[in-house]
């Protein structure tokens, strides 16, 4: 047997039921939080193979990029992994000068 349950409402008007409504529907979107994305101010570590499809070359160029004598990029070892700051991999390119407009 299937109960029903009533919700009575006194002493409102439409238009301001719906807005409590909204209210409580924005603070509960509000309090939802995806646990993959990252709070702004978070540094993102990415891997050799994310790099290489960010900045569209192979890996082993991120891997040589990586070497001291290159320095183009900034290997990070997180245990026995090595990883890459996200906001650092967006301005290698800009030192590297990549993306510069070959002239004939």
């Amino acid at each position: 047997m299937q109960t029903t349950n009533i919700l009575q409402v006194e002493q409102t008007n439409e238009q301001s039921l719906l807005s409590k409504i909204d209210d409580l529907i924005k603070a509960r979107l509000s309090n939802l939080s995806n646990p993959i994305t990252p709070k702004i101010d978070e540094e993102v570590y990415l891997t050799r193979e994310q790099v290489a499809k960010m900045l569209q070359i192979s890996q082993i160029t991120a891997w040589q990029w990586s070497k001291p004598e290159k320095g183009i990029l900034k290997p990070y070892r997180i245990g026995n992994k090595v990883r890459y700051k996200r906001s650092e991999v967006l301005q290698s390119p800009k030192a590297f000068n990549i993306g510069k407009e070959v002239k004939p």
